[in-house]
């Protein structure tokens, strides 16, 4: 029998993340096991169950502890640390793209209020970081500086 291998995944141009399943030298490609547009940390597997803990979050979701199989199969919620946040109206991120002068395709986050109305007129904030795009699913608490 084949040993087996959790891989971590990212998927570059949607910022998905997940996991899937590797059978080593079984010349099967990788199971999907988990893949959604959230952000997860390593998992951790128990030491007396067959049970992984983990957190998944996003811009709206704080990333609560989690458990469950090796295989991400009904997962529950352990913790509900951030409970407060309910009460705030939060932040909405999209992914945007658009060309550079000299051509280059580049990507960013556009982060917008809950309540966003595209016929208004706001301020605006901008700020450029090469790689932050990647974060599209991160969750940041707001702070002041």
């Amino acid at each position: 029998m084949p040993d087996t291998l959790l891989l971590s995944a990212f998927h570059a141009e949607t910022k998905a993340s997940g996991f899937y399943r590797d059978r080593i030298g079984s010349g099967e490609r990788p199971t999907k096991l988990r893949m959604m547009d959230r952000s997860f940390s390593a998992p951790e597997k128990a030491d007396d169950a067959d049970r992984l803990l983990y957190t998944r979050e996003s811009v709206r979701e704080f990333p609560d502890l989690r458990v469950a199989d090796r295989s991400f199969n009904e997962p529950q919620n352990l913790s509900d640390v951030n409970p407060q946040q309910s009460d705030y109206r939060w932040a909405t991120v999209e992914l945007v793209e658009w060309t550079s002068a000299n051509g280059e395709q580049l990507d960013g986050l556009l982060y917008t209020p809950e309540d966003f109305d595209p016929d208004k007129e706001y301020p605006m904030m901008t700020y450029f970081y090469e790689q932050y795009s990647d974060d599209l699913h991160e969750h940041y608490a707001p702070e002041a500086h």
